[in-house]
């Protein structure tokens, strides 16, 4: 079998979907799965369809999805399709993406809704499909990767862009609670948290003296999109990783232009993650069968 048999046969079985891929990062991260041979469904609130075509991408490789990740049904409606559309009988990538930006508390409920609660929704709807709702390990391995950003780490008093910077603190909040669900269940939920990128969500934000202090006080500048693509590809690759956040800078240590930032635990605020705590694990073994049984009081299952 040759290179290109080898990759269209594996794009009959290997689906991925990119929300929010119709542009930016989002575009970049179809590009790249793409080329490691995935079927890959764009799911956007903007003509998925035609972006596709526009940039000249195979139709039997990619397809475009219109939904908004803030509305449930929408949401759910394209995350059905597109798995018709594959074949595939489950997710092997699934990149929660979409975003949105304000002042202040400008447009409050649809950043939340957009940056945070679409993420949550994506990431419950593959780990749902992908372990029948908990009740069996992912028949294939899934990875989630959810886009945070360097203001989930560290927030930028100078974007005053507060609703923004606490949807990118919750977004890695997620993916580090979901970390127990890698060994247990075949799924790895991971963030990647780059510093400003030039995308059609922020490029109008941006004069030139802003460019300019972005570069003077070592913030990185404004990448091309196409500098996220690594982290992501890092995290594909990397079995091991979940839980983690990779943030993306120039000036990385490494000289990667990506790290692996770590959860460094205050011990003094106790035992809080199952590393290290062999109760913790137990707990956390006994929480996710009652979770997924429906008979952990006050949850109605996954």
């Amino acid at each position: 079998m040759n290179s290109v048999d080898a990759r269209t046969t594996l794009s009959t079985t290997l689906l991925a979907a990119v929300t929010g891929g119709a542009s930016g990062i989002g575009a970049a991260y179809v590009t790249a799965l793409l080329g490691r041979g995935y079927r890959v469904a764009v799911l956007d609130v903007a003509n998925a369809e035609a972006a596709a075509s526009a940039r000249g991408l195979d139709a039997s490789l990619v397809k475009g999805f219109a939904c908004d990740v803030a509305d449930a049904a929408s949401f759910r409606a394209a995350f059905d399709a597109a798995l018709a559309w594959s074949g595939a009988p489950s997710y092997s990538v699934f990149v929660c993406n979409a975003g949105v930006v304000g002042a202040l508390f400008a447009d409050a409920a649809r950043q939340l809704n957009v940056n945070l609660l679409g993420a949550i929704l994506g990431t419950e709807m593959a780990v749902k499909h992908s372990t029948a709702a908990l009740s069996r390990r992912a028949a294939l391995p899934l990875c989630v990767v959810v886009t945070a950003s360097s203001n989930g780490l560290v927030p930028a008093d100078c974007d005053l862009a507060p609703v923004y910077v606490a949807t990118k603190h919750g977004l890695v909040g997620l993916v580090r609670s979901l970390r127990p669900l890698a060994a247990r269940y075949g799924v790895r939920v991971n963030a990647i948290a780059p510093v400003t990128v030039e995308t059609p969500m922020v490029s109008g934000l941006l004069p030139p003296e802003v460019r300019a202090f972005l570069e003077r006080e070592g913030r990185g500048g404004v990448m091309a999109p196409e500098t996220c693509v690594a982290a992501l590809l890092a995290v594909l690759d990397d079995g091991e990783m979940a839980g983690e956040v990779v943030a993306v800078h120039p000036a990385a240590p490494g000289g990667r232009g990506f790290a692996v930032e770590p959860l460094r635990a205050s011990e003094w605020l106790g035992a809080w993650q199952e590393r290290g705590s062999a109760e913790v694990a137990a707990l956390v073994d006994d929480g996710l069968k009652a979770v997924g049984d429906g008979t952990m009081p006050g949850w109605s299952g996954v």
